[in-house]
């Protein structure tokens, strides 16, 4: 149990920051304002408690990711977010372990898989458009057993992470496509523009392994880049904020890329 006065401290934070606390996750739907004076009680140094840590994704990759797409975030309408950072070792996000046949030295090979979808963000924007993106964790886990050759036995265990981004745009009524030239920072996407009615929709999603010691921002850059590939597919807007004439495109233009 934790002492009186980090209980006190933790009753005095706004509701957001004290379910992150206790429970590393949080589900809400507000304004970017009311973002902005929830990341600042984040970012507030609280010395009374100890015990009780936010984290480590939440300032590292949530903070700085939604405080740039609410730059852009229709003033009339909340920013939604969907966090669950217990890690992909919580219950309800390990499936059912299987057994893989062995070989050699190894007496038993077991894999389980955990499904993670640890972000998920959604949006109006400022030119109407609405935004939704998601980061899903896929971990593979193996644990192995091995007998040496004196007849003794021991464990271990490897862990394969990789990562899901997606987003998707949905443009105004009225707001057509325009698919760009090929770019080699995004070649590792799948995107996609179809209508939906009276609308485009346009997707880009990516796969890839987590790094064991990533950079500094490797994470916020690389979700950056997936947002950046689905605005790129938008027609452009003029300086007073109408739908600009779309470059011709070529034949076929408009299915995955």
């Amino acid at each position: 149990m934790f002492g009186k006065k980090e209980k006190q401290a933790i009753a005095r934070l706004p509701p957001q920051h004290q379910a992150l606390l206790n429970d590393g996750a949080l589900a809400v739907t507000q304004s970017k304002e009311q973002w902005a004076e929830l990341f600042r009680s984040l970012a507030t140094p609280h010395p009374d408690i100890h015990r009780h840590r936010l984290p480590p994704r939440l300032m590292d990759v949530v903070v700085p990711i939604v405080r740039v797409l609410s730059e852009d975030a229709s003033a009339t309408s909340g920013i939604g977010v969907r966090l669950d950072l217990r890690g992909h070792e919580a219950p309800g996000k390990v499936g059912p372990s299987r057994d893989l046949p062995t070989h050699g030295n190894i007496t038993k090979l077991s894999e389980a898989t955990a499904w993670d979808p640890w972000f998920v963000l959604e949006g109006f924007l400022k030119d109407g458009s609405h935004l939704e993106l998601s980061i899903v964790d896929v971990v593979r886990t193996r644990k192995i057993r091995k007998r040496s050759a004196s007849g003794k036995t021991k464990w271990k265990q490897k862990a394969k992470p990789a990562q899901r981004v997606s987003a998707k745009l949905t443009l105004d009524k009225g707001r057509g496509i325009a698919p760009p030239a090929p770019s080699p920072a995004t070649s590792w996407l799948k995107v996609a523009a179809k209508p939906k009615g009276p609308r485009f929709v346009i997707t880009a999603q990516g796969k890839y392994q987590i790094p064991p010691n990533p950079q500094a921002g490797w994470q916020v850059n690389t979700v950056l880049l997936v947002v950046a590939e689905v605005f790129r597919w938008a027609a452009p807007l003029t300086p007073d904020g109408e739908v600009g004439a779309p470059p011709p495109m070529a034949p076929g233009a408009g299915g995955v890329a």
